[in-house]
């Protein structure tokens, strides 16, 4: 039962880092384009 539960925890806590990572490079392209427009203007 203990087992499950860590198990549950690490999933949950691997998943929050998954996505933060994915909005990190979100963020990140709408920097690089909002750059280039700003460069080629």
């Amino acid at each position: 039962m203990v087992v499950a539960k860590v198990k549950k925890k690490l999933l949950y806590k691997q998943e929050k880092t998954f996505f933060f990572i994915i909005f990190l490079l979100f963020l990140y392209r709408q920097q690089e384009k909002q750059y280039l427009c700003t460069q080629s203007n």
